[in-house]
């Protein structure tokens, strides 16, 4: 007995590299599997002490003669193997559950970012949508300017012609603004659409990032000249005001196809209003004459 608790760690730490040699590998699978082999190790060992002890025991009948010392040692070898096993089991058992969190955080994160994503695409959608409104908008609102011919005054009969002529001019105005904002803060204007999304700062940023690369105030080479049109739009209702305010007071000469205004004041008032509209429409065209390569409609 003292024989085989000398030789059990020897034989126990041979199947332990037996099995670790067959079953083990560096792969989850195997990982678990030297856990396994540890647990029978550890039995193994804790058996060869059992003989020890018996062994020992035995020396009260036999004598210590070639018993005590073997004893001994087997027991103190399979001590040593046994608190190794359990020591590499218990590591084991930890690598695993931690593998077991990462991979669980690792799926967690990768659906965090697969959200995330579904709402930048949502975002992106919806501000293209927005800003194929914008664009529609700026294409009607400056077709209606043109079919409502607001510098016609032979066709003004009322002070209501003025009003809707003033509603056409204030629409394209408005519209005409957006645009102008959209191609100087494209950028920001897609980050406040994310941002209703509650999506993270940095994600934010980095996509951000790369729609400027796309959208950029490159996409819309004649901001100058939709500020030029603002100034243009806004000179029309200065004019429109000066016409309000003096109703009454004026009339239109086909002959000239001038107004004739009764005081001399608001005439000179008229000339100014009338010369600043025909200098920020030439502005605008002759910016719209830069930009050949815009296309239609933007």
């Amino acid at each position: 007995m003292a024989k085989l608790t000398l030789w059990s760690p020897f034989a126990g730490f041979f199947l332990l590299v037996v099995l670790g040699e067959v079953f083990g590998d560096r792969e989850e699978t195997g990982l678990r599997n030297m856990v396994v082999i540890y647990g029978i190790c550890s039995l193994f060992f804790a058996g060869g002490l059992a003989l020890g002890f018996k062994a020992l025991r035995a020396i009260k009948v036999e004598g210590r003669k070639g018993i005590y010392g073997r004893a001994l040692t087997g027991m103190a070898f399979n001590g040593l193997f046994l608190a190794t096993a359990l020591f590499l089991m218990g590591f084991g058992i930890y690598v695993l559950e931690l593998k077991a969190g990462l991979k669980k955080q690792e799926a967690s994160d990768a659906q965090k970012v697969k959200e995330m994503a579904a709402l930048r695409d949502t975002a992106t959608t919806d501000f293209g949508l927005k800003v194929e409104q914008w664009k529609k908008n700026y294409r009607s609102a400056g077709a209606a300017l043109v079919e409502a011919k607001v510098l016609d005054m032979a066709s003004v009969k009322s002070r209501e012609d003025l009003k809707v002529r003033e509603q056409v001019v204030g629409d394209f105005i408005s519209a005409t603004k957006a645009m102008e904002e959209l191609a100087e803060h494209g950028s920001e204007l897609y980050d406040q659409e994310l941002g209703k999304r509650n999506l993270p700062r940095r994600f934010r940023e980095a996509n951000v990032k790369e729609f400027a690369k796309s959208f950029s105030s490159k996409a819309f080479p004649n901001v100058a000249s939709r500020q030029a049109e603002v100034r243009w739009g806004e000179a029309m209702l200065k004019v429109f005001a000066i016409l309000d305010e003096a109703w009454g007071q004026w009339k239109y000469l086909p002959a000239t196809q001038q107004l004739e205004f009764q005081d001399e004041r608001k005439n000179e008032e008229y000339n100014a209003a009338a010369l600043e509209l025909s200098q920020a429409g030439a502005e605008s065209i002759e910016l719209r004459k830069q930009a050949p390569q815009q296309k239609a409609g933007q």
